[in-house]
């Protein structure tokens, strides 16, 4: 097996369904606030829509779950 390949198995491995990160984004459109959250992964190209469509990108942050206890 490759080293590199297996380095990102191994850094994947840590990111199971209970570290799934989302950005909450607020924006301004039209005269209405309006919020979304989205995958980290998809968040700036969403980011960069809204803002093509004339919106007023005003918030965005990422949302990390707590660990469970």
């Amino acid at each position: 097996m490759h080293p590199a390949k297996s380095g990102v198995q191994k850094a994947l491995r840590f990111k199971g369904p209970t570290r799934r990160i989302v950005v909450l984004i607020r924006w301004l459109q039209s005269g209405l606030r309006q919020e979304e959250t989205v995958p980290l992964a998809k968040a700036r190209h969403r980011r960069q829509e809204l803002e093509a469509e004339g919106a007023t990108v005003y918030w965005s942050e990422r949302l990390v779950p707590s660990a469970l206890s």
